[in-house]
């Protein structure tokens, strides 16, 4: 079942794409933060427009099956996860939710910042 949602997505634009991705990997479930995301990466609320004729998501962002999400973001290369991650930092920061800013920022990072908290 996995396969036939990677073939659904890999059918889609790739703004579409990109925004499924960034959707999948927020844990919000809050379309507002996902299309500031989108919007930092220079998409918008209309390359959702495919994914939602297919019923892969609704209007709210909300995965039609578990799998899907799974299906989209796993199916993404390493390279567009993180800035997937990177966007979605940005957009918790400017929510002034620091926590998951901090979470997305680490998941995007390739390595030690070489910054020492203490």
């Amino acid at each position: 079942m996995l396969d036939a949602f990677h073939h659904q997505v890999r059918s889609l634009p790739p703004p579409t794409r990109t925004l499924l991705l960034l959707a999948a990997a927020d844990d919000t479930g809050e379309a507002a933060t996902v299309l500031r995301a989108g919007a930092e990466l220079g998409l918008g609320p209309g390359d959702l427009h495919p994914a939602e004729e297919r019923h892969l998501v609704s209007a709210a962002l909300t995965f039609r099956h578990p799998l899907i999400r799974a299906a989209v973001y796993h199916g993404a290369p390493p390279a567009q996860r993180i800035a997937a991650h990177g966007g979605l930092a940005t957009a918790h920061a400017a929510r002034g939710d620091e926590d998951r800013e901090a979470w997305h920022r680490a998941v995007a990072a390739s390595g030690p910042d070489g910054v020492l908290h203490g």
